[in-house]
């Protein structure tokens, strides 16, 4: 573990801002037993780890490189300007650079978590354990692995961090693959206003709903929240539904809407206001529960 320490944010405090009040915090929703709990915070206080992106091998000559370079130079800081053009205008009023951006953001938020983080490390060590034990490589005062976790224990006590950190910077340096941006920059990209309904937005520690196609089998859309009013898309059909069914059933669609935002959260859901906990407290964490879609 470096020694150095720094708070690494999985959902940028730009993003969040948006829900925030005059007192600059949001509602921040979350279930510490068996009730959901509201309390005001801002977004620095929330969505963040220690070192979460850090280098974890003690030879590392910056662990904190990820995170500066990575997360905020490459990905966080084109993102919060990006969204800021969203915020009143159109993805068309965007260059070709800006939207390439957007679309690493886009796929960022769904590989940052501290669950992410936590599965990539594991791989690699099994990666590279797996390694040890094919080709039968030994460390002179180690005797040779018989199975995998034998392998998996060499390599912890003699590298420690090593393994993670090379499945780490081969995810950093693969992350904008031409496939994953070509994908995204094919589909109809569109910001939808919520103005004209009764409720606001809400938006969660995994803010990003993915929609599938079930008849095609296909990823259809990627669906944002970026303020509490307004929503950006990118599809193939899905935003043209959505669209319809904001104009026809505003209340009903934003309520849907917040409905998936609270199911695919993980344990935080944000909103402008608290006095949600009941509508919250039906949704937050159930992946697994009944989904109604907008059809």
């Amino acid at each position: 573990m470096p020694s150095k320490q720094q708070n690494h944010h999985f959902v940028p405090q730009f993003y969040l801002r948006p829900w925030c009040g005059s007192d600059n915090l949001l509602s921040s929703y979350f279930r510490p037993y068996k009730d959901i709990v509201c309390k005001r915070k801002s977004p620095k206080q929330v969505c963040s780890e220690i070192n979460l992106y850090a280098y974890q091998h003690a030879g590392a000559d910056n662990p904190l490189l990820p995170e500066m370079e990575f997360y905020t130079k490459r990905i966080d800081t084109p993102a919060a300007l990006i969204r800021d053009i969203l915020l009143t205008g159109n993805p068309d009023d965007l260059e070709q650079a800006q939207k390439i951006h957007w679309a690493g953001f886009i796929i960022s938020i769904l590989g940052r978590t501290p669950s992410f983080m936590a599965q990539l490390r594991e791989e690699g060590r099994n990666i590279v354990a797996s390694q040890i034990l094919q080709s039968g490589w030994v460390h002179d005062k180690v005797k040779r692995p018989n199975n995998h976790q034998e392998a998996m224990d060499i390599l912890s006590n003699l590298e420690p961090g090593l393994a993670e950190d090379l499945i780490f910077e081969n995810y950093m340096n693969t992350y904008f693959s031409k496939r994953h941006i070509a994908d995204i920059l094919s589909m109809n990209w569109t910001c939808l206003d919520t103005l004209s309904t009764d409720y606001d937005l809400m938006t969660s520690d995994r803010p990003l709903i993915t929609h599938f196609d079930k008849e095609k089998d296909e990823l259809d859309a990627y669906v944002l929240p970026i303020s509490p009013r307004r929503i950006f898309v990118a599809s193939l059909e899905y935003h043209e539904k959505l669209s319809f069914f904001l104009k026809k059933r505003p209340n009903e669609s934003v309520k849907i809407m917040n409905m998936d935002i609270a199911i695919h959260a993980d344990q935080l859901v944000f909103a402008t206001r608290c006095g949600l906990e009941k509508f919250i407290g039906k949704y937050i964490g159930k992946q697994n529960a009944d989904n109604k879609e907008i059809t």
